[in-house]
């Protein structure tokens, strides 16, 4: 459903909201009388074309005519829904504002989760200022981090105990299901855990500001446990499609026009506090895919500022392949003395950064330096190895334009003949489909869910609706076994959906299987609902036996039972209270089902 707000408060928003304040902070103006104007942000413009008037409140580019009042103008700039400008403006702008519709059921069942994930900060914002976490903002201050920017960057800490988060949870009446599902808690032999101790707590948030899970950082290098711990996967969160440090829609990025790729959570904020605001990082992943074309959203120019290890140089190799194949200009930033981005900062400060990324190197020269250390281009064999050493590179070039350009530099550079070239690194190299590992597990698992048989699916959603519904279906034998494991779990036990999560009986394939048949529950908003869908799947069931029976018939020439429940199927028709349903439903379950 989508939301819904009152003309009043739409109205209140445009008359406490200024254009210009709202324009100014993407596009530079100049005051020309009683209006200003700037280079339009919609198209490339030249000379300014975008004009902006104070006393009607809206803006308009003479050239593309895009603009608007500012909610207009906002959701046109971030592409985003109107709905999402309103209450991201209120936001920004204090402006309170009613909601009087509501969100989708998927994204009610979410709010849970981001609700749990923002108490679990502020208890880890809690404690990094009490006694316990004092070792941890030692930490911190050493590292050169003010208290000011540590409360900016809601950095916390998760206590040097088993289970406090869970306490903590549990008194603010939160359910132990939804606490696991976003991976606060782990469940071992004793009980539940956190799963997060004694560690630097980073929040990580999704592009439109929800908190989607957290980083960890030990105190003290150690051998015997990893740095860095994140969330596990969840349903509100996924290290391979998200980025640390581009929340906010990636204001910064797309404002000025770049990002600086990092490594690590230190890497961004250090150079967050050096005023690099559009660092981000690939949470403790290599980037995927998803990252770039989320990246590229918000720009189209990246600067990789990886570790200078042989891991971070063989990172960076991997992105620039990924970056390239998405389409943006990139440079690579080098540099000695220091490991990482953290460090470099640390020791020599911002102008040592900024002349490193002055002299950053574009993609090709990166990569040429590399690989030439890799073999002796004075040698056949091995300047033969060195060219098709590139043969990635240049597959992941989507212009042709580009390639030709590569070619002719890489021709000069190595004095061979362009032609050769061109043969071996774009002709006779054609990019060999790779198929996304991601995309192909979704559409087996959508299969799978295809697969299975939708009337039985939704009778298994109503035994979880009301376990008094299993007594319909006590005699039915599924098609599908696991649903009548799930049927006789229920009858034998009396139990439900916590019950089946908490049994050893299900495997977590099954119990996720499970969720996702249930997650269609929360569509049906009241018992009216609920009795609905009950007496439609009875119907449905009925009707379905009916045909199959029929068609049964007619194969055998047993017209005289055809014609029997032809009959039957033409009542079927006629129902509409639920005594009739039900009385018809006992009938033909004894008359039919128990006789076979």
């Amino acid at each position: 459903m989508r939301l819904k707000f009152r003309e009043e408060d739409i109205q209140k928003l445009l008359d406490n909201v200024n254009i210009v304040d709202v324009v100014s902070e993407y596009v530079p103006l100049q005051k020309t009388g009683a209006n200003y104007k700037g280079l339009c942000p919609f198209h490339q413009d030249r000379n300014p074309s975008f004009m902006i008037s104070p006393s009607k409140n809206i803006s308009k580019c003479f050239v593309c005519g895009k603009g608007g009042n500012p909610i207009t103008f906002y959701k046109e700039y971030h592409k985003i829904s109107y709905e999402e400008a309103v209450l991201e403006l209120a936001k920004k702008y204090n402006i309170n504002i009613k909601v009087i519709g509501k969100y989708n059921k998927i994204n009610e069942k979410n709010s849970i989760y981001y609700e749990i994930l923002n108490e679990a900060l502020e208890f880890y914002k809690e404690n990094i200022f009490k006694n316990d976490g004092r070792s941890a903002l030692d930490y911190l201050y050493k590292r050169g981090f003010s208290v000011d920017f540590i409360k900016k960057y809601n950095i916390g800490y998760s206590l040097n105990n088993w289970n406090s988060l869970y306490e903590y949870l549990l008194n603010k009446s939160y359910n132990i299901e939804d606490i696991k599902a976003v991976g606060l808690i782990k469940q071992g032999e004793n009980g539940y855990y956190d799963t997060f101790r004694d560690r630097i707590m980073f929040p990580i948030y999704s592009v439109s500001g929800n908190i989607i899970g957290f980083g960890g950082r030990i105190l003290e290098d150690r051998k015997d446990i990893a740095k860095y711990l994140n969330s596990p996967e969840t349903v509100v969160f996924n290290k391979g499609r998200n980025l640390y440090g581009i929340e906010e829609k990636g204001f910064e990025i797309k404002k000025k026009n770049y990002a600086i790729l990092m490594e690590g959570y230190m890497d961004v904020l250090r150079a967050k506090s050096f005023g690099f605001n559009t660092a981000i990082a690939s949470l403790g992943t290599s980037l995927t895919e998803s990252q770039a074309k989320l990246l590229k959203k918000f720009t189209s120019n990246v600067i990789i500022a990886y570790d200078m290890d042989n891991a971070g140089q063989e990172a960076t190799e991997r992105a620039i392949m990924i970056l390239k194949s998405n389409g943006f200009n990139i440079k690579i930033v080098t540099y000695k003395d220091a490991k990482d981005p953290d460090e470099l900062l640390t020791k020599f400060g911002k102008a040592k950064f900024l002349e490193a990324i002055k002299e950053s190197k574009e993609d090709f020269q990166f990569l040429y330096e590399k690989y030439v250390n890799l073999y002796n281009i004075n040698d056949i064999v091995g300047k033969k190895k060195f060219i098709e050493h590139f043969k990635e590179f240049f597959q992941n070039i989507n212009s042709e334009l580009e390639k030709n350009l590569y070619i002719e530099k890489f021709s000069k550079q190595i004095d061979i003949e362009i032609d050769v070239l061109k043969d071996i690194l774009i002709d006779k190299n054609k990019k060999t489909r790779v198929y996304n590992t991601e995309i192909i597990n979704n559409f087996v698992e959508k299969q799978k869910i295809k697969k299975r048989d939708k009337i039985e699916e939704d009778i298994i959603r109503i035994f979880f609706l009301n376990k008094d519904y299993i007594e319909y279906f006590k005699s039915y034998e599924f098609k599908d076994e696991y649903f009548n494991l799930i049927k006789n779990y229920m009858l034998k036990k009396d139990k439900g959906l916590k019950e089946i999560l908490n049994s050893n009986e299900f495997s977590e394939e099954n119990k996720k299987e499970i969720l996702d048949i249930v997650n269609l529950n929360f569509k049906l908003s009241n018992n009216e609902e609920k009795e609905k869908f009950f007496l439609d799947t009875l119907i449905a069931f009925i009707r379905r036996d009916i045909k199959e029976k029929m068609k049964k018939y007619r194969e055998t020439n047993d017209t005289m039972s055809y014609f029997k429940l032809k009959i039957e199927f033409e009542k079927l028709k006629n129902l509409q209270l639920k005594e009739e349903i039900l009385k018809f439903y006992n009938q033909y379950i004894l008359s039919n089902i128990e006789k076979e």
